[in-house]
């Protein structure tokens, strides 16, 4: 590690406001604003690259609950929202929508080793730990980008929009029209946005739309002095719980599914892990609780990492359409093409902000509370 900082600033606020239209009373708007600005960087030396990874983004939020009377027409457009809410709290994704067009169905991951220590307690001797995380590129300098431009993380951030809006809105590509304020109401709802989508079909649909390569970094020759090096700005990437380590030439070699470890109970993923997530301030964590996000098991044991693959999709599609309606507010935009706004949103920095809150999902896996099965 060449260098590492961190640094968190937090800001919130809670007001009420009484809105008067002449000859129809007054309403009562009640608003939550907040704004977080976390930044993260660790710059790692590998061989012909420097890897740089980075958390650093900047997010506002503003949650609105207007009190209404119940002759206000709002009234009826807002029981309306919830009726649909309530309808795709069991509905399927459909595993079949199609990649968007302009995107590349060609994706790559960076695999990026580390080492690093364990120690049994204080006073012991540490033993030396070989660690392997995954990571995915973003760009480094947005401003310019194109759809034929993007990197592997702002193509599968934009896919699994497209998708999530598939399902929520019925839209059939992305070259449809979205509304500001159905935007804002799902973004208000973000668990609902994302509760059909189950691990086994983010599996299949992932897998009719992307290929991934894993791609090992080459070894430092020594051949590039560290200034003739090229950066790359990155994500964490999850790993992949259908993914087989296997090892040659150790007293016991390895040879097993990332599936097959660290078969936690459901209860604790709903409720110590998701208080556990909270805490990293982040908008990014599920209410829990929602028995088809994960596959079912006799025995209640669910994968450690098929969960965090799935909630780092959900995460992304939750994050991306927060960035999204931030993109549409700051620019005035009352509706157009989810195409045209999420490039627009890659382009002023949206997008580079929510690979920035995938810092949920930090370097070598979290560090989680022990519990029995890990």
């Amino acid at each position: 590690i060449i260098k590492a900082s961190v640094s968190v600033r937090i800001q919130a606020s809670v007001g009420m406001q009484l809105l008067l239209e002449a000859g129809q009373g007054g309403d009562l708007l009640l608003y939550v604003e907040a704004s977080l600005t976390v930044s993260v960087s660790v710059k790692i030396n590998l061989g012909l690259f420097k890897i740089t990874i980075s958390f650093s983004f900047k997010a506002s939020f503003r949650f609105e609950w207007q009190l209404i009377s119940q002759d206000s027409a709002a009234h009826v457009d807002v029981l309306a929202m919830h009726r649909i809410f309530e309808s795709l709290v069991d509905k399927p994704w459909n595993p079949e929508f199609a990649l968007q067009t302009g995107l590349d169905s060609k994706l790559s991951s960076i695999m990026t080793p580390e080492y690093t220590t364990v120690w049994t307690d204080k006073s012991a001797v540490g033993d030396p730990w070989f660690a392997v995380s995954l990571t995915m590129e973003y760009s480094a300098d947005p401003s310019t980008a194109t759809l034929d431009t993007l990197k592997p993380f702002e193509t599968t951030a934009a896919q699994m929009l497209a998708w999530a809006l598939n399902g929520a809105l019925g839209l059939e590509s992305w070259d449809s029209e979205i509304d500001l304020d159905e935007i804002n109401q799902w973004n208000q709802n973000p668990d609902l946005l994302v509760g059909g989508l189950t691990y086994e079909t983010l599996i299949e649909g992932l897998g009719n739309m992307f290929t991934l390569d894993i791609v090992s970094l080459p070894p430092d020759d020594g051949s590039l002095a560290d200034e003739e090096k090229e950066d790359k700005y990155a994500t964490v990437f999850p790993m992949l719980p259908f993914l087989r380590l296997s090892t040659a030439g150790r007293d016991t070699d390895l040879s097993y599914l990332f599936s097959s470890k660290s078969n936690v109970s459901q209860e604790w993923i709903d409720t110590t892990l998701q208080s556990y997530f909270s805490e990293l301030y982040t908008n990014i964590t599920t209410e829990g609780s929602n028995d088809q996000s994960l596959a079912a098991f006799a025995d209640t044991k669910v994968p450690l990492t098929q969960m965090m693959f799935l909630d780092w999709f959900q995460a992304v599609v939750r994050s991306s359409l927060n960035a999204v309606l931030t993109q549409m507010q700051n620019s005035d935009t009352q509706s157009g093409k989810p195409s045209d706004i999420y490039l627009a949103a890659v382009k002023s920095g949206e997008i580079r902000n929510v690979a920035g809150q995938m810092a949920q999902f930090f370097r070598s896996g979290l560090r989680l509370p022990q519990t029995d099965g890990m």
